[in-house]
């Protein structure tokens, strides 16, 4: 079961012999009318990036390089989740979209030598918007 307000989704592959278009966002799947930042993750096999949890953004996660592991610990008081705790493995092969919901923390690393990952948010980045471990 996954968490409260987490969602996953499927993205559109257009199969191209001159090379693929993979679909990322759309009106679908966006959480929010605002526009904050993209920003590309690199992660390094066996560096681990330690847990980040946002209090007022939304996260649209994709992999587009590498395999992403993303596990997911829901600590919000008033959440409705039974099972707190989910893990996900991103890749430009499964072309998944996560999207995570302010509250939850989550931590990520890679199962290659090297994966990217893409991170489109509602608001800009601000320290003070997240708590990191």
């Amino acid at each position: 079961m996954l968490i409260n307000g987490v969602k996953i989704s499927n993205s559109k592959i257009f199969k191209s012999e001159k090379g693929n278009l993979y679909k990322y966002l759309d009106k679908k799947n966006i959480t929010h009318s605002k526009f904050g930042e993209t920003y590309f993750v690199e992660i390094l096999k066996n560096k681990k990036k330690n847990w980040i949890k946002h209090k007022k953004n939304f996260c649209h996660l994709a992999a587009i390089l590498g395999q992403v592991q993303i596990i997911l610990v829901d600590e919000r008081a008033k959440s409705k989740t039974i099972y707190k705790k989910n893990k996900f493995l991103l890749s430009k092969n499964n072309n998944k979209l996560l999207i995570i919901p302010p509250g939850v923390k989550f931590k990520i690393s890679s199962k290659q030598k090297l994966s990217l990952m893409v991170n489109t948010i509602n608001y800009p980045h601000r320290d003070s918007e997240v708590e990191k471990a």
